[in-house]
């Protein structure tokens, strides 16, 4: 990542794996698929526009089904898309599809997107140090938290100051 110009992309994924290749514990298990939501960060000044090369930070369940951890993938902000999913050019292509059929939505473009991906990637950090519990799922208004891949996203977007909820439209 040396260009100073970049794009930040938030994709929906609903074709990607709950638990990524990349995640050697778990490997590719198409009977998990899952809407999944991750960041990728895309230099635009690099020459190879491929999203390969492009970088990804998402939330993952890290443990068993007891005792799970709200894990991060690529929290140092330097995992490549083709590494997070042990593939590369069609078949990437074939695994998770375009930019275009997850759903990308740009969230900030131009010089300053290189330092708010770093600034999220201290976020991450945290967050994969604190080891929170995985809770899948909550009930509305009860009182325990959802902390799950869609919640890291959220928690990365509300650091940089996007609120989903007001920007995407989505609960």
């Amino acid at each position: 990542m040396t260009g100073t110009w970049g794009c930040l992309k938030l994709f929906f994924s609903s074709l990607t794996p709950f638990c990524y290749a990349g995640a050697k514990s778990y490997g590719h298990d198409p009977s998990r698929i899952r809407d999944h939501m991750q960041i990728v960060f895309e230099d635009e000044t690099d020459f190879l526009d491929s999203q390969d090369y492009w970088h990804v930070m998402e939330g993952i369940h890290d443990g068993g089904i007891f005792g799970a951890t709200l894990g991060v993938l690529g929290e140092d902000g330097k995992l490549q898309l083709s590494s997070a999913n042990d593939a590369s050019r069609e078949e990437l292509v074939a695994k998770i599809g375009t930019p275009e059929s997850r759903g990308s939505r740009i969230i900030k473009t131009g010089s300053g997107a290189l330092s708010t991906w770093e600034d999220m990637a201290v976020y991450a950090k945290n967050i994969q140090e604190q080891q929170f519990p995985y809770i899948g799922a909550a009930w509305p208004f009860g009182p325990t938290p959802t902390l799950n891949s869609s919640s890291f996203i959220t928690t990365m977007l509300w650091t940089i100051g996007f609120d989903i909820n007001l920007v995407f439209g989505i609960a």
